[in-house]
Formats: structure tokens, C-alpha cells, sequence
């Protein structure tokens, strides 16, 4: 579209003007245009760059660079060829927006660690980027990682997009990097779509897209192969939607490790869905360090296939970095809630399931459901012997039939203080009932030590109606589900026939009936369009789930007080 409808216009016009105006001699030996730019793309190889892969073209991308810098929607153009760049840095404060970095060749690093000049966070370096930049193309960025893995000290990342905003990655390949392969850091507005990421399952710390401090990103119809996470979701980052992405090999989809070294950590609005993990370390986990603090909430997994993943599902909230064993200096931890594991199939290899909570901060507000995990085979795992689920500290629900069962997994939701436990509910045993006499007589000092109370008392004590949140008369037991006409939690069909009325490949959270006054561009809000109807006092993650208080209310006295002038019906109890 630029090379056509650029700033000069129709392409074809200004062909046909130039032939009108050229010699024949002009034509065959055409005038040096270098360093001009052609309806604003700019090839690196009209600033001199050789593409040969051994001559250092860094400072040829530079001159490029700058030049594409002066034009609004300039492409800088890497051709076909191979080009060798020592760690560079583009910086668009200056550029005049919508940067694009065509990448149809391969970039290489040097090849071995004594080749770099100048060793830093990163390789390729793309910051302040406020008006826009998008990095397209067909070609390959290796980093030549081999040479770095294994050796001590922190190895550069490949590429890293910091402090932009509107950015588009699409279509190229990143291979070998010596640590991550893409990182973003405090951007907003991030697209990531065709891209392919390929290193060795054993190549340490190359994790594939790396977010961190950044807002509205979405991942999709992408591959990725590394040695650590796939896609690694890290602090104050939010709205981050991962759907369409395969992962193989890698430790799958994670969040943190949050809160190292007593930090405080913030992550929430995180969506990874309708993707799969294949021969993998873990499939979805959320990983804190022992003494953080914050927060990570409101996350879900789900319409995630997993194929000889070692664990599955994981929340860890004892993370050493691969240590064993965290030495706690404080009772402080990240605290994680509202997270929901749905609808995830597959094979695993050594656990099914691992969720390993603080005992000072536990998890609360968890939903699983739809969970169907088998041992893979050759693991040598039999279902039922080992590989069975492990829960610690984890508060929820499991709402359907899972393989393996996950019913004495999760801890059901705490009543609020000052309710009755649920034993007492049951037996429906009260102080009153046990000591008769005593309450009798309790009552009847009452009556004679207390006046008469007047019309406008009697009438503020009368009981008000009470709204049964009874979640046990919702979902019944575990087998069998009766919603009522109109549910607290969850207004649209969360569950069966949730799963016959909605597409198998959407998760639950994505319909407009159960987020409709989300913005469009985060259509995974809270409850908000159903607060309205909630009592003054109802508190989403404890009232909902508790079970419900029944009052008898006392009979009125029938006497004169309560007749007001002109009725014949004194008003009832509920009234």
C-alpha cells in the first residue's frame, strides 16, 4: 500500500511520467539515488550495507535509520542477504510515527561471545516508539545463542521494544537467542500475530515473549519452541490475551515469577486461551516468590490441549527459581485469586495437577471444571497410583466431573466472620435449642423488664426480606446442575448447558452476556453490568459462595396498634 499510494501518489502514473521524461540512455545506465528515499522505503543497502554475514553492517542500519526517521510512515527495508550487526539501538523520539522495520533477510549476531562490542541488556534494541512502530516480514533474526548458553552471567536478549506504544510484530522468525527472545517493557497496545520463535529445549532462559510493565497485548496464531517459558507474563502487566498459539517444547503460558526479593507485584486481566502445550515442562502456571506482596487476579486458562506435559496445571507460590526449598524470611506473599482452570484435556508425564499455596496468603476463588488429564504413555504413570493431583492452601470450587477427580482438591470458599459454620448449619442445632430453660427464661426477663415498644419501633423491627445466595442449592452435587432463574454469580449460563449453548472453541468468559458493559478492546470484565441488582451489603468472593442465613421472623401481635385507620388487613411480617 505505501509503495503504491505513497506520498507521490499513483505508482503507475509516476512510472509513466518518467518514461515520458527519460532517454534511452538513462534507462540503461539509471542515475545513483542512494540515500533517497523511494516513496519512503529505504533499502539498508543504498547506505552501504554488504548482506554477506561476516561484514559488520551496523553502522550502514544506522544511516538507514535516520533517513527513515524523517519520513511519517517510512519503511526501512532489509533485503534479501544475510547482515551482521553488533548490538545496536534504534530510538524513535524523533521519528516522525508509524515506523516500519521490513525484515525479508536474515540478521545475525557474531558468532562467537569474543565478537561482540559492547555486551548489554540486549541485541537489538527499539525504544520510544510513542507514534507507532511495526516490525513485519518473511525473514529470520538469529541470535546465534549457542555460543552463550551455559556460560555464567547473564547472556543479552535477542530483541527488546521498550517504552512504545501501537506495536505490531508479524510474520518474522526468531531463532537462537542468547536469552530471551523478545522482550516488551512498558508498552501499551501490543499485537503479536504469525510470529515463530524456535530454540532447543535445552537452551536455558530463552523464553519466548517476555511481558513486562505493559497493557492491551494480544498474542495469536503464532509458534513458539524455547528452553523456559513461552509466553512469560511478569509485573504490572494487564489485559494480555494469548489465544491460537502453539507451544513446543517450553515450560507453556506463565505468570512470574512475581515478587522477588519482597517486591510487590501486580497482575490482572490475563486470558490464554484456545492453544496448546506439547512435550513441555509445565502447560499454564502461575509461579510468586515467598515475601512478595500484591496481587494477581481475575486469570484464565481455558480450551488448552496438552500433549506429554510434564505438569499441566500449577500454581506455585513456593518459587525459588528451580530451587528446592525457599528459605521464608517473612509471612508475606503475593496473593492470588480468581483464577480459572476450564475445559483442559490431554496427557501428562509426571502430575496432573499442582497447586501449592502460602499457608499466610492462601489462594481463594478458584473454578475448575471440564478437566480431563491422562498419564501419557511410556510415562509409566498409572492412573490413580501416581500422578495424583496435590493441593495446598487452595480455596474454591470444582464445578464438574475431572479426570482425575479433583474433589477433595480445592477447600470450599471461608465464610465471612461471625457466620455459623457449616456443621452447625446442617444440624441446625442452635444455643437456644440446646438450653431451652435458660433461653426461656432470658425471654421472659426481657418481656417484663422492656416498656412496650411504640407503633413507629414495631414497625422498624419487623424483618426485611432475605435473598438466599444458597450456592449449594445453585449447583447441587458435583454430578448434577440446577441454575435458577436468576443466579448472584454468574447471570449468563456459566455451566452446563453452558457447554451446549456456546461454540466449544470460545472460552466461558468471552461472551458479551456475562461481560456486556466491558470496553470492547478488554471484553473480559468484572461483574459489573449485574451490580444493580446485588444488596447493598453483598460481597462478590465471600457472600455468594456462603451459605444462606435463614430468619424466622416473629409473628406480629394482632392487637389495635398495628390497624391503621381505614385498613382492615394489618400489613404482614414481610410487608
Amino acid at each position: 500500500h505505501t509503495f503504491c499510494y505513497g506520498s507521490e501518489r499513483n505508482y503507475l502514473n509516476r512510472v509513466i511520467g518518467l518514461l515520458r521524461n527519460t532517454s534511452k540512455n538513462e534507462l540503461i545506465n539509471p542515475p545513483n539515488y542512494a540515500g533517497q528515499p523511494t516513496n519512503g522505503i529505504i533499502d539498508v543497502k543504498q547506505f552501504g550495507a554488504k548482506g554477506n554475514g561476516f561484514t559488520d553492517d551496523s553502522q550502514a542500519f544506522q544511516a538507514a535509520w535516520q533517513a527513515t526517521c524523517k519520513v511519517r510512515g517510512g519503511v526501512m527495508l532489509v533485503p534479501s542477504g544475510t547482515f551482521l550487526l553488533q548490538p545496536i539501538t534504534f530510538y524513535g523520539n524523533n521519528c516522525q510515527g508509524n515506523f516500519t522495520w521490513q525484515v525479508n533477510g536474515e540478521i545475525v549476531a557474531p558468532p562467537n561471545i569474543s565478537g561482540w562490542k559492547g555486551i548489554g541488556v540486549q541485541w537489538i534494541l527499539f525504544s520510544g516508539f510513542s507514534n507507532g512502530i511495526t516490525i513485519r516480514g518473511n525473514g529470520v533474526i538469529d541470535g546465534r545463542g549457542n555460543a552463550w548458553w551455559g556460560k555464567s552471567g547473564n547472556a543479552p536478549h535477542a530483541i527488546r521494544i521498550a517504552k512504545s506504544n501501537k506495536v505490531t510484530v508479524t510474520g518474522i522468525k526468531i531463532q537462537n537467542s542468547p536469552r530471551m527472545h523478545i522482550f516488551f517493557e512498558e508498552c501499551q497496545q501490543v499485537t503479536i500475530f504469525g510470529l515463530t520463535i524456535a530454540s532447543p529445549q535445552e537452551s536455558p532462559n530463552t523464553d519466548g515473549i517476555h511481558i513486562t510493565h505493559s497493557q492491551h497485548v494480544e498474542i495469536y496464531n503464532s509458534t513458539i519452541g524455547c528452553g523456559d517459558d513461552c509466553v512469560s507474563i511478569q509485573t504490572e502487566s494487564s489485559d494480555v490475551r494469548i489465544h491460537n498459539v502453539h507451544c513446543q517444547p517450553g515450560h507453556g503460558y506463565s505468570i512470574g515469577g512475581l515478587g522477588p526479593n519482597n517486591q510487590e507485584a501486580h497482575v490482572t486481566n490475563v486470558h490464554v486461551y484456545d492453544s496448546s502445550v506439547a512435550d513441555a515442562l509445565t502447560g499454564v502456571r502461575i509461579k510468586t516468590w515467598p515475601g512478595g506482596s500484591g496481587y494477581a487476579n481475575n486469570i484464565t486458562f481455558s480450551h488448552i490441549t496438552m500433549t506429554n506435559v510434564k505438569t499441566p496445571i500449577v500454581i506455585d507460590q513456593d518459587y525459588c527459581n528451580g530451587k528446592k526449598g525457599c528459605v521464608v524470611s517473612s509471612k508475606n506473599a503475593v496473593a492470588i485469586s480468581g483464577v480459572t482452570f476450564e475445559n483442559i484435556i490431554g496427557t501428562y508425564s509426571y502430575q496432573s495437577v499442582s497447586l501449592v499455596c502460602s499457608q499466610y496468603q492462601p489462594c481463594k476463588n478458584i473454578l475448575m471444571g471440564t478437566i480431563n488429564l491422562t498419564p501419557s504413555r511410556g510415562s509409566g504413570i498409572q492412573q490413580g497410583v501416581r500422578g495424583l493431583p496435590i493441593c495446598q492452601n487452595a480455596y474454591g470450587r470444582v464445578l464438574t466431573d475431572t479426570t482425575p477427580s479433583l474433589k477433595n482438591c480445592l477447600n470450599p470458599p471461608k465464610a465471612k466472620k461471625g457466620k455459623k459454620p457449616e456443621n452447625e448449619k446442617q444440624t441446625g442445632k442452635t444455643k437456644q435449642q440446646s438450653s431451652p430453660k435458660k433461653s426461656a427464661d432470658k425471654s421472659k426477663t426481657n418481656q417484663t423488664s422492656k416498656p412496650k415498644s411504640s407503633v413507629k419501633e414495631q414497625v422498624k423491627s419487623r424483618p426485611k426480606k432475605q435473598i438466599n445466595y444458597n450456592y449449594n442449592a445453585w449447583y447441587g452435587n458435583e454430578s448434577h446442575y440446577v441454575q435458577p432463574a436468576y443466579s448472584p454469580y454468574y447471570a449468563a449460563p456459566h455451566y452446563p448447558p453452558y457447554y451446549s449453548a456456546y461454540p466449544a472453541h470460545q472460552p466461558m468468559h468471552a461472551y458479551p452476556a456475562y461481560h456486556a458493559s466491558y470496553p470492547a478492546y478488554e471484553p473480559y470484565h468484572h461483574h459489573n453490568d449485574y451490580q444493580h441488582n446485588m444488596p447493598a451489603n453483598y460481597d462478590e468472593n465471600e457472600v455468594a459462595h456462603a451459605p444462606a442465613k435463614t430468619l424466622k421472623p416473629k409473628k406480629p401481635k394482632t392487637s389495635t396498634s398495628w390497624v391503621v385507620k381505614g385498613d382492615t388487613n394489618p400489613p404482614g411480617p414481610s410487608q
